[in-house]
């Protein structure tokens, strides 16, 4: 039994670990994505989707704010 419940915390501790984790973009118009910031510049940002290769290059002045995957947030106007 010790050694199931051993197992059952090794793999959960390691999907954890697997899990990348995600930036937050909030736009204008209210929609919000979960994304990963590649490039952060004064007037735009380059991001990519889960799961795509795409980079997207949006101006700042389309999102309210960015929260980054560190817990920081930076306020676009």
């Amino acid at each position: 039994m010790k050694s199931f419940i051993f197992l059952i915390t090794l793999l959960l501790s390691i999907s954890g670990i697997a899990q990348e984790r995600v930036d937050s973009v909030y736009f204008k118009n209210g929609q919000v994505d979960g994304v990963k910031i590649l490039k952060n510049y004064d007037d735009r940002i380059e991001f990519q989707y889960p799961g795509e290769t795409a980079v997207n290059s949006f101006s700042k002045d389309k999102f309210v704010k960015i929260v980054f995957s560190s817990g920081r947030e930076e306020g676009c106007s």
